[in-house]
């Protein structure tokens, strides 16, 4: 999630999206998933 959110941060779109996408994969009922799917539709 961290990464995700660094990389965001750093302008590095598609390396955010892969990041925030394992997050929703890996735990998707979790509240770290419905933030990185938040942050995602940004």
């Amino acid at each position: 999630m961290l990464m995700g959110i660094g990389y965001r941060m750093s302008g590095r779109l598609t390396r955010a999206h892969r990041e925030l996408n394992r997050v929703v994969s890996i735990a998707p009922d979790s509240s770290e998933a419905a933030v990185a799917t938040q942050l995602l539709s940004d």
